[in-house]
Formats: C-alpha cells, sequence, structure tokens
C-alpha cells in the first residue's frame, strides 16, 4: 500500500517568478518549486488513477514540507498555502456570540441566502478549494449586489452602485492581512486599479472559469487549486467584511439587545429561559 511519497530537491537562488523565499522573521514563507511539484503529483495520481480505473488522490494541499539545512532538519514550520505553520484548526466561540446567534435565530427566523454563499466559501478557502470558493464568494457578491444582472458591463455597473461593496474593496486592500496571503504582484494590481478595473477582473476571472478552454490564454486545470489562491483571497476578506457587518447590526439591534438581557439575567437567577416571539 502506498502510503507516503518523499520529494527531495535543493533550493536554488533561482526563485520561482513573482514568488520570493522569506525565512527568519517573516510571517509567510512563498514555496519554491511549487508548480513543478504539483506537476509531479497530478501526474502520478493520474497514472494510478488510469491504472486502476478509479479516481486516486494524491492531496497538493494535504503535503507536509520540510526544510533541511547542512543535512539537519529545520526549526521552521510551512503550512499548507506555504505560510509559518503555526494554524489551528479549532475554532471557539464565547458564549455572547453563542447566545447571540440563537436569538438571531428564533426573532429574525428569515435566513439570508447570502450568508450560505459565504459560509461554503469560507469552507473551501479553509479546505484550499479556491476554485469553488471563488464560486461561492463571487455568488455572495452577485446575490447582493447584482441586481439580476449576468451580462458583463450590466452587472460591473450594478456593484459600482453599492457603496457596501465600495467601501469594504477599499478597506480589503488597505488592510495588512492581505499582504501576508497574497503575491507582490497580485496587490500592485489592485491598489493601482480603480473599482471598476476591479470589478472587471473579478467578473472576467468568474468568466474564465465559467467557460473553460483547451486553448488560449485562460487556460486553467480544475485540480490546480492554488492558482486562484489570490483571487478566492481577495474576494474572502472582501465577503467577510461585508457579512460581519451585516450579520452584527442584527445581532447588536435594539431587538436582540433587550432578548439578549433578559436571557442573561435568567442565567444569572439559573431559571428557564423562555423566548416568544410574534
Amino acid at each position: 500500500m502506498l502510503e507516503k511519497i518523499y520529494i527531495e530537491f535543493p533550493v536554488n537562488n533561482v526563485i520561482e517568478e513573482g514568488k520570493e523565499k522569506q525565512k527568519s522573521g517573516s510571517s509567510w514563507v512563498h514555496e519554491p518549486r511549487a508548480r513543478e511539484i504539483e506537476e509531479v503529483m497530478l501526474l502520478i495520481a493520474s497514472g494510478l488513477s488510469i491504472s486502476a480505473n478509479k479516481k486516486i488522490n494524491i492531496e497538493f494541499g494535504s503535503r507536509v514540507i520540510e526544510w533541511i539545512e547542512n543535512g539537519q532538519l529545520s526549526s521552521l514550520k510551512v503550512s499548507m498555502c506555504g505560510g509559518l505553520g503555526n494554524e489551528s484548526d479549532s475554532r471557539e466561540i464565547g458564549s455572547p456570540m453563542f447566545l447571540r446567534s440563537i436569538l438571531v435565530g428564533v426573532i429574525e427566523k428569515q435566513h439570508d441566502p447570502a450568508f450560505t454563499f459565504f459560509i461554503r466559501g469560507a469552507d473551501d478557502a479553509l479546505s484550499h478549494r479556491f476554485i469553488e470558493a471563488y464560486y461561492n464568494f463571487y455568488f455572495f457578491i452577485e446575490y447582493l449586489y447584482g441586481s439580476g444582472k449576468f451580462k458583463t458591463k450590466k452587472i460591473i455597473n450594478e456593484f459600482l452602485v453599492s457603496e457596501e461593496l465600495g467601501e469594504a474593496l477599499d478597506s480589503v486592500i488597505k488592510d495588512e492581512v492581505l499582504a501576508t496571503v497574497a503575491s507582490k504582484d497580485f496587490i500592485k494590481m489592485l491598489k493601482g486599479a480603480s473599482h471598476e478595473e476591479i470589478y472587471s477582473h473579478i467578473v472576467s476571472t468568474r468568466g474564465g472559469l465559467q467557460h473553460p478552454k483547451k486553448v488560449g490564454p485562460k487556460i486553467w486545470h480544475p485540480e490546480k487549486q492554488y492558482d486562484y489562491l489570490n483571487e478566492a483571497t481577495f474576494l474572502h476578506l472582501v465577503c467577510l467584511n461585508i457579512a460581519m457587518k451585516r450579520y452584527y447590526s442584527v445581532a447588536f439591534s435594539e431587538r436582540v439587545e433587550s432578548a439578549y438581557k433578559n436571557v442573561m439575567h435568567c442565567l444569572h437567577r439559573k431559571s428557564k429561559i423562555h423566548i416568544v416571539t410574534k
């Protein structure tokens, strides 16, 4: 049974174009020769799948990266996207937001489908399914701001009308968080572009994914998720900015705040909590 594949290679001074290798003191590490490794893994998986007549995955996103210096394993840990490997899969929700989430549900009752698009996109992004994530994040902004338009020029014009979307765009571009994930070239492009140019890039990226071509400048591979890391991460942060503001405006509304205070009194008295809605 094949359980592991080891690929060892030297890191030369020539680093993949558009990337740079930063080590000590850096919050992010771009992995040199990643595309080469991805090609090797895809070919191996294809050969095994064809031979077995069954889909066999060798997940590029599940690789473990180690640095070896002077024959010794370096203490530097690297995550799946090339970042320092101090990530934790655990997620904790404090009791205040736990209670507010329940109250919002029983008081408001009507769910916004935009939140479902966002949650699915976030799950895809955190699982390194960047192509699927991009689709869901695009559906999020299309649902909220597209006004049912689908032709490129018309939907870009609809996006331009929204102050909320424009403010989220500006906020993410200014935020240093994006610089820890996206490439320098991508960030440079964003900072030098107008809102209309950014929306055009977002819509054309979605169009390229929607209509795959065998030849031409916009060829994409369904297994090469990391080719869309920049776009998916940027849209993730934009949608997160919007989703948080929209949800928290409800979670801290006057109606929910009043109910929250009553619940806290019940908890303090250790009495049963009754929530009556109309």
